[in-house]
Order: C-alpha cells, then structure tokens, then sequence
C-alpha cells in the first residue's frame, strides 16, 4: 500500500472537506498522514483582507456567509474524519518539523494544496518521493492566486491541472489536466472542483501510474543509448536556430503595422503582466504551444494557421527558438524570431500592459 503525505492549508472551506471525499473514496488503496498550515498571507495581507479588496463588500460578504455555512457543515460531519489521519497542525511553515515528518512517515509521495513554496531541502530529502500539486486551471496558463479570474479576463478555458512540484511558482510539468464547462461564478468552480477532488484525485493517480510504467521502459531505453547521440541544451538551441530565422527588431516593426503576420509572446503570463507584451500578440505559453497550434485539439487557437507568417518573442531570445522549432515540425512554413521583448520595446516598437 503506498504512502501519501498531504500538506495543506487549514481550510475547512474547500480543502479538508476534498480530502475527507478523498480518503473516504481510497482509504483502502492508500495509508494518508496529513499536515495543516495556516494560509499563507497574499501580496502581505491577510487573505479576509485580500479577498476584500480583491472582491467588493458585496462579493465579500456573500462569500463570508457561504464560507461559513461550508465550514459549520464541516464541523458537524467531517471533523473527526478529518482529524483521524492527520498527524501535525502547524502554526507556520516549519521546515524542520516538515523534514522529520518525511523522514519518519517515508511517503511514497506527497501531495501539497498549501499556498506555500516548497524549498529545495524538502524536495531533496528522498528523490525517491514524488512531489505533486493541485492547481485550478489549465496550466501553465492562470498560475498563482485566482486563477479563475484571471482566466476569465483573459478569455481563457477553466479546468483543473496535476503537475509536479518545482522551487517555482506552479511551473512543475504536467502529469494530468482536465477541461471544466464554463461555470456562472468562481463559487460554482470551486464546488466542482473540491466537492469532486476525490474523482479528479483517481484520475491523476491513474494517468500517473501509466506514465510511471512507461517511464520504466524509457529508463531501460535512455540506458541502453547512454552516450549515443544524447542531446545537450546547446545542441537543441542550435539545432532550434537552424531551422526558425531570426528578424530583426525594426522589420518586425513594420511586418506589424502592415498587419498580415501573427505575433506570439511564448512567456509565462506572469512575466507578460510584469512588462507587458507586443501590442495584439497572442499570449501562448511555450509549454502549451502544441496544443494551441494543433487543430485536432479542443484548446486549439484558430489564429494560428499553417500558411501564416508567425512571429515569436520571448524574453531573451531562446524560448522563441525552441518554439518555433516546435512549430515547423507541426507543419507551420513561416516562423520568424525576433527575439526579446526588451528589445522590441527599446526599439519603440507597439507594446501593451
């Protein structure tokens, strides 16, 4: 029977009612310790303070009450439950404490839905142990906090990501991502995707015991071409600047005030909202870029035809490559690179926030 650790915030909203459905569902495939954390503040607020000023006094008191029904039903039927499996209540995140914890429950993995950074010192103490985390969205769009209005300003589908854990901000790679139908508010999301975190949970599990299997046989493989043909960072940069061409700054420029080529911006959405981006340019993540550009897919943007002129930018110059690499290999026949934003920017060319 493996071992699952769960970190999570003290939340008797969402979280702990999600992992009772959970172990209710698995106790008997799964042995479950958990660790409660208070949550943590956001942008050095308290979270009451944040959702206030994030929500209105009108959204925030609705959402106090419906949290406070949520959390007395909690108490009245899922208390003990809860209480059964977990073995620490923490007052903050206590690396030390944490680090014994691991050490004397030996989880197979560990699960975290806590709003905190894990440090490099856990993910180390056993790379035996897998890290994994939960995000409500489709990554590697709607990182951080309120993912859901993000994607909804942005016109972005909603849905549930499982994805490794790294020292970055939801940035780990992907293991499982399901599309949610468009809910009428951030409430009704959320109760679809905790109020059914124990379906999401085996559907992780499955789809990550398949890639466990397959990650056998690729091991066997790596080791038997060790040292035959093996690629470098280098070697793939290279190869990426071969194939896509580079464009200078100021033709871009031009190319974008004639209006007849496609911009990308393949950053991450979090640095686009700190420097903002080319004015018009499709916003697409390097790592989902196979999905927008391919039609045969349900996330495919239909900006992005194969006899388009594409444009990409990122913030050196070297995700552009390896992404547009990717491109004509999906069959795209005019991919250019300009390079960094700053650039484009230095040289006055149309930018937006």
């Amino acid at each position: 029977m493996k071992k699952i650790l769960v970190i999570t915030n003290n939340d008797s909203v969402w979280l702990k009612p999600a992992w009772v459905n959970v172990i209710n569902s698995v106790h008997n495939q799964f042995e479950f310790n958990l660790i409660t954390l208070p949550e943590k503040k956001i942008k050095n607020m308290n979270p009451a303070i944040y959702y206030f000023r994030t929500f209105g006094l009108k959204n925030f008191l609705t959402l106090a009450i419906f949290s406070t029904l949520r959390q007395i039903k909690f108490y009245k039927t899922n208390k003990i439950a809860f209480s059964k499996y977990r073995s620490m209540n923490l007052n903050f995140f206590d690396e030390d404490m944490i680090e014994k914890k691991i050490l004397t429950f030996k989880p197979d993995i560990i699960f975290i839905t806590c709003s905190y950074i894990i440090p490099e010192k856990l993910l180390q103490i056993n790379k035996d142990i897998l890290w994994f985390n939960k995000h409500a969205s489709l990554l590697p769009e709607g990182k951080g906090v309120f993912p859901y209005i993000y994607n909804t300003i942005n016109g972005l589908h909603q849905g549930i990501s499982f994805h490794y854990v790294s020292e970055s901000i939801d940035s780990g790679d992907l293991v499982y991502f399901e599309k949610i139908s468009p809910k009428r508010s951030m409430v009704d999301f959320y109760k679809e995707i905790y109020d059914n975190f124990d379906k999401y949970f085996m559907k992780f599990y499955k789809n990550t015991e398949k890639l466990w299997q397959l990650g056998s046989i690729f091991e066997v493989l790596f080791t038997f071409k060790k040292g035959f043909n093996m690629k470098t960072a280098k070697s793939v940069l290279e190869a990426a600047n071969q194939v896509v061409p580079k464009i200078e700054v100021n033709e871009a420029i031009q190319k974008h005030a004639q209006g007849n080529s496609v911009f990308i911006d393949v950053r991450d959405g979090i640095d686009i909202a700190e420097t903002g981006t080319i004015e018009g340019a499709l916003k697409i993540p390097r790592g989902f870029i196979e999905f927008a550009a391919d039609p045969e897919t349900p996330f495919h943007n239909t900006a992005l035809e194969k006899n388009s002129e594409i444009i990409l930018v990122c913030a050196a110059g070297g995700m552009a490559a390896l992404t547009g690499h990717t491109l004509v290999e999906m069959g795209y026949t005019k991919v250019l690179n300009v390079g960094g934003f700053s650039d484009w920017k230095d040289a006055n060319g149309p930018v937006e926030s």
